[in-house]
């Protein structure tokens, strides 16, 4: 065995060297690399899960921000007075939002959602896009 002094509180320890420890049976030695690979396995499959998440979050922001865009070439945007520089979750724009919003909901509650509708409304996008 080999002895290291250290030196600051004077203490001898015995560090084995890889020959000296002893071997474990190779029953334990198995299932420790099973443990092993399941952990390896474990950690992979988390990683798969957030970028799967972030992948997710990502393709919402994308899809919200495309739905932004398109408000504002309807001119909505421009109806209610809603500048760029306006922060819509500011109590001061509290107003804006809450008109703006109270307008989608009146014309989803009042439309059908029939192909005719959607015929009629993408003619009317093409147009303005």
């Amino acid at each position: 065995m080999q002895e290291i002094d250290f030196c600051a509180e004077n203490k001898k320890i015995l560090l084995e060297s890889p020959r000296e420890r002893p071997r474990l049976p190779n029953q334990l030695q198995r299932l420790s690399q099973r443990i092993n690979c399941l952990k390896a396995t474990l950690n992979r499959e988390k990683n798969k899960m957030q970028k799967q998440q972030s992948s997710q979050r990502k393709a919402r922001t994308r899809m919200l921000i495309q739905s932004a865009g398109l408000l504002s070439k309807s001119s909505l945007l421009e109806a209610f007075h809603i500048t760029p520089r306006d922060n819509l979750q500011a109590y001061e724009n509290l107003s804006k939002a809450l008109q703006l919003l109270g307008f989608l909901i009146t014309c989803f509650e009042e439309n059908e959602f029939d192909e005719d509708n959607f015929e009629r409304w993408r003619s009317v996008g093409e147009r303005r896009f």
